[in-house]
């Protein structure tokens, strides 16, 4: 099993390089996440974060996790700044040209670069501490300038960060050989169906939707989160906002079949429809209809009876 760590830069009290309303540490937060979910689609690779939403995390914090968890290969994504423009990337400094780390910088570099669609500021190598201090081979990349106008045009389109992170996906596949999961291990098709995790961003990426930090700040304020930052709390509680609205969208029920008129079960008044009777799809229903703290009592039972015969 590969094991990648990905570092999305900064986070919480540290917003990185910041211009024109846009915080790298937003930026690169999405590129790794992106890089996650499109790893998802190999086999025999596991992958770990730094990071997982806006918070703090110390340099060495960072090198310690991936060192404890024994990552094969240390990824770490940034934004640039300074008045330049462009794609470079980094390696520790006291490294050979001949070392293991700059032969897959190579592999890496070439692969961003043809995706990225920026200048190539070429290969570069410095004394950054998650470079010196981790254990494993370890690379830095700067995906652009976020003060420079035609970069961070770029930044703002949700296309171009899945091409960074495309870029990223194509150099560890090809460094470390991966293949792609069989169709029958779950098809993308089948996880927008079906996704029943807790995570905010493979929700909204199952739902074909933009998971941008951007985006997720957005639909905190419509759905009344304020001073969204992305915590693991306001995450859980947009995905549970979203998800209420999604079921409100939906058809009660999905037969327009007559239940049996004669039963006193709600269970099998909606099995004798051809309609799910689990006690969740139960209290999904019973959330429709205003009944509070469902826990599939007698009385609410009848209650939820009565009103799905009312609505046939």
């Amino acid at each position: 099993m590969v094991k990648i760590y990905l570092d999305p830069g900064h986070g919480g009290t540290d917003p990185g390089a910041v211009a024109d309303g846009l915080q790298e540490k937003d930026l690169v937060l999405d590129i790794a996440h992106e890089i996650n979910r499109l790893l998802r689609r190999y086999q025999g690779v596991d992958v770990r974060m730094s990071r997982t939403s806006d918070r703090t995390v110390r340099l060495q914090q960072r090198t310690d996790d991936a060192n404890q968890w024994g990552a094969d290969y240390f990824l770490s994504i940034h934004i640039n700044a300074g008045g330049g423009t462009g794609y470079e990337d980094f390696i520790y400094n006291q490294l050979s040209s001949g070392s293991d780390t700059s032969a897959m910088r190579d592999v890496m570099h070439q692969s961003i670069v043809e995706r990225i669609g920026m200048r190539n500021r070429g290969k570069k190598t410095a004394n950054f501490h998650v470079l010196r201090a981790s254990r494993m081979p370890a690379l830095l990349t700067e995906n652009g300038f976020i003060d420079h106008a035609d970069d961070a045009v770029n930044m703002r389109d949700q296309t171009w960060i899945r091409q960074v992170a495309q870029g990223h996906v194509n150099g560890l596949v090809g460094l470390f050989q991966l293949e792609q999961r069989q169709q029958s291990e779950a098809s993308e098709d089948e996880k927008t169906r079906t996704y029943q995790g807790n995570s905010i961003v493979d929700y909204l990426n199952a739902m074909g939707k933009d998971h941008s930090y951007q985006n997720r700040k957005k639909l905190a304020e419509t759905h009344g989160i304020t001073n969204y930052q992305g915590t693991a709390e306001q995450n859980l509680s947009l995905l549970n906002k979203l998800r209420d609205n999604n079921q409100s969208q939906q058809p009660v029920l999905s037969s327009d079949a007559t239940g049996d008129l004669d039963t006193t079960s709600v269970v099998d008044y909606l099995k004798s429809m051809g309609e799910d009777a689990s006690f969740a799809h139960r209290k999904d229903l019973a959330q429709q209809f205003g009944i509070a703290n469902y826990r599939g009592t007698a009385s609410q039972n009848t209650e939820l009876l009565a009103k799905l015969r009312r609505q046939q």
